[in-house]
């Protein structure tokens, strides 16, 4: 028997949970890999709701950055596999892994235009982009740059009740721009490296009308204006040594952002800058055999300097803040098999799976993290994993010294009085906070019977325990009132004058989530007639030929606990049952996505329950949300083309895109359904329904 694989798959000891193939790959009709694996992310979340360690031709890459501009065509398949793949490459257990198997020669000019228009009026957006990308068996390098426009929504382009006209925006004027490359050839015969930069630039402006006004010369609002800069270069390669193989990666990534507020006479004023210098090196492989198996292990060191420095002035009163850290590490995985095919194989492959590591981060003790589990596979269409973990995180640089930032005139509901109140927000880093510690437990189950391949089931349960978790001030609750009295500034009369969300230690937190996924698809075929057009009752004259494919997802994730204690004594915060802040127990996500002969239509649709929230002496209520998205695409050339001549519709492909179909919004009624101002529809959806129109070239 002779046994074969296409070059870039990977096959470990458990089949892959889902594989998309080219014609399903289409369906989707996404524009870059990008929006590929966003639209996939109900397969390719991990148990903890954390997105996926993605593999290019089976190897590690220094960031999914690196091919998230290829077009979608690029792809041969998509392979998704289990958390147990993850440990396997040193990563945490909690990851899917996402294998991109590219083609070996492809090349393409993609150019991509788009539009999209609230049915409100207002809010335009518009997007250019243009990607050069090409493969050559080993060698591939891609070039890429987009630019996007989104018009302002005025209070007055919408439905706003107390609102303040077209002297406060909804949502700020922006522009962004961006350019990217990657590089990627053999420098050796088994050492891969990997090139990449990026520079992204965006600016904000935006308008809070001056509530403070008093007299004909002060002006009628305030000027929000925001930049944003970045830029990254990173540089990575894998291969082997001896038995084991290696990935190793070095980045720098430098980040500046900027906040002028325009006042009569005074001006709000921050910025700040960031420079991240990263290493790491990884090395996985086989230990030693045992009669179930080898037992294989890796081990990754990473160091990292991290350089953070901001002023503010904000009426004079100038603040500068520098903070310089520096953090190293070591973490260790090891698989063990407990049976095997020649050892107790009659109740499948059962492996015990071990990780520890430490790290040392300048200014505070050394963080420990450690965890194990089990998994099972008594057929490779049946896995069973669990896994406990403890780890430590430190706070984010930008979380203890980004600039404090003044925002006047943000509307906002006080749970505490029962009322919407506009309020000066305050915003930045706190330099006062701690690591937090999380304990978590991890139960997944995943199904793809061999005789229904195009059918995939995956669950799992998850329980998560934090203790100081770093958050900002979710909601003015009573609760947080009396945990941080000095975030809430009030005026005489008790009116809330001042909110401070900079972000602190929360106390204890426990959250338990659990959800399921279930993906299906059928390829669709026609017969073909013979070349000479015999009849067409003869077998014998036509063939099968794939015209299309049909895909369903659909993802119901329950929110089983959601609770945190401020305070050792205090009481506790139930999102679930009325506290301020709350959550949706249920949230469902269908999608189907079908293509025949070149025309498909995918639709969306996703649906959270409502829930209940105590504010003052009122009980709010939020509806159920439903939204549907619908999206029609035709390839052009598959429906004008004939031959293989040049015709204008070649490689051209147009779209239509409804979001949010029905218009709907969540509502927010009291018990005298009364909607509170802070929380009106057009405060919480100012977009609605919008249409966008897309037209795709490739050369």
């Amino acid at each position: 028997m002779v046994v074969g694989r296409r070059s870039g798959e990977i096959f470990p000891e458990v089949l892959p949970i889902d594989e998309i193939d080219e014609n399903e790959i289409g369906a989707f009709a996404s524009g870059s890999i990008a929006e590929l694996l966003a639209a996939l992310s109900p397969q390719t979340r991990g148990s903890s709701d954390t997105g996926p360690v993605i593999l290019v031709n089976g190897k590690r890459v220094g960031s999914s950055s690196e091919v998230s501009n290829l077009p979608p065509e690029a792809l041969v398949k998509i392979q998704i596999f289990s958390e147990q793949v993850a440990q396997s490459l040193g990563v945490s257990a909690d990851k899917r892994v996402v294998n991109l198997v590219l083609k070996k020669n492809f090349g393409a000019i993609t150019s991509q235009i788009e539009g999209k228009f609230p049915t409100a009026g207002a809010g335009n957006e518009y997007q250019a982009r243009i990607d050069l990308a090409r493969i050559d068996d080993n060698r591939r390098w891609n070039v890429s740059a987009q630019y996007t426009r989104r018009e302002a929504v005025l209070e007055n382009d919408r439905t706003v009740i107390g609102g303040r006209g077209n002297l406060q925006t909804l949502i700020p004027e922006t522009d962004r721009i961006g350019l990217s490359g990657t590089w990627s050839d053999y420098a050796f015969d088994d050492v891969q490296l990997e090139v990449s930069a990026s520079i992204n630039a965006g600016q904000s402006v935006g308008r809070v009308a001056n509530r403070s006004k008093t007299s004909m010369s002060d002006l009628p609002f305030h000027l929000i204006r925001r930049k944003n800069r970045t830029a990254n270069f990173e540089v990575s390669g894998n291969g082997q040594l001896s038995s084991w193989d290696w990935f190793a990666s070095g980045s720098v990534d430098w980040s500046y952002s900027a906040n002028h507020i325009d006042r009569r006479n005074q001006f709000h004023r921050t910025e700040g800058r960031t420079t991240n210098f990263r290493g790491s090196a990884l090395f996985n492989g086989n230990v030693v055999n045992v009669p179930a198996g080898s037992i294989s292990a890796s081990v990754e060191l990473s160091a990292l300097k991290e350089i953070t420095n901001g002023n503010s002035d904000i009426e004079g009163a100038v603040v500068r803040s520098e903070i310089g850290r520096t953090s190293g590490g070591a973490k260790a995985t090891l698989a063990i098999p407990l049976t095997g095919s020649s050892f107790f194989g009659a109740i499948g492959r059962l492996t015990a799976n071990f990780e520890g590591g430490v790290e040392t981060v300048s200014n505070l003790s050394a963080l420990v993290d450690y965890g194990y589990g089990l998994r099972w596979a008594p057929d490779p269409a049946f896995q069973l994993s669990a896994f406990w973990s403890r780890n430590e995180d430190a706070p984010s640089t930008s979380d203890l010294s980004d600039p404090q930032i003044l925002t006047p005139g943000v509307t906002v509901f006080d749970f505490i009085r029962g009322e919407s109140a506009v309020v000066d927000l305050v915003s930045g880093g706190n330099a006062d906070l701690n690591a937090e510690t999380s304990k978590s437990f991890r139960l997944s189950l995943s199904i793809r019977p061999e005789d229904w391949s195009d059918l995939s089931f995956n669950a799992s349960y998850s329980r998560r325990r934090v203790e100081g978790a770093i958050s900002s001030i979710p909601a003015i609750s009573p609760e947080l009132a009396d945990a941080f009295p000095d975030r809430f500034i009030r005026d005489q009369s008790g009116r809330l004058q001042r909110f401070d969300v900079r972000p602190v230690n929360l106390g204890r937190s426990r959250r338990e989530s659990a959800n399921w996924t279930l993906t299906w698809s059928k390829q669709l075929s026609h017969k073909e007639r013979a070349p000479g057009g015999r009849p067409a009752g003869n077998p014998s004259d036509t063939s099968q030929m794939s015209s299309g494919v049909i895909l369903f997802s659909v993802e119901h994730r329950v929110l089983l606990r959601d609770q945190r204690e401020l305070l050792p004594a205090g009481p506790p915060i139930d999102f679930l049952h009325g506290s301020a802040g709350g959550s949706s127990k249920h949230r469902v996500e269908f999608s189907a996505r079908a293509v025949y002969r070149g025309v498909g239509m995918n639709l969306n649709a996703n649906w959270a329950s409502g829930y209940n929230e105590r504010a003052g002496n009122k009980n709010l209520k939020y509806s159920a949300s439903s939204r549907f998205d619908v999206k029609l695409f035709a390839n052009l050339d598959q429906i004008f083309s004939r031959d293989d001549k040049a015709h204008w519709s070649k490689g051209l492909r147009a779209s239509v895109t409804i979001e949010n179909l029905f218009n709907s919004r969540r509502k927010v009624v009291d018990q005298n359904g009364n909607t509170p101002l802070a929380l009106q529809s057009s405060y919480l959806d100012p977009l609605g329904r919008t249409i966008q129109f897309s037209l795709r070239k490739m050369f």
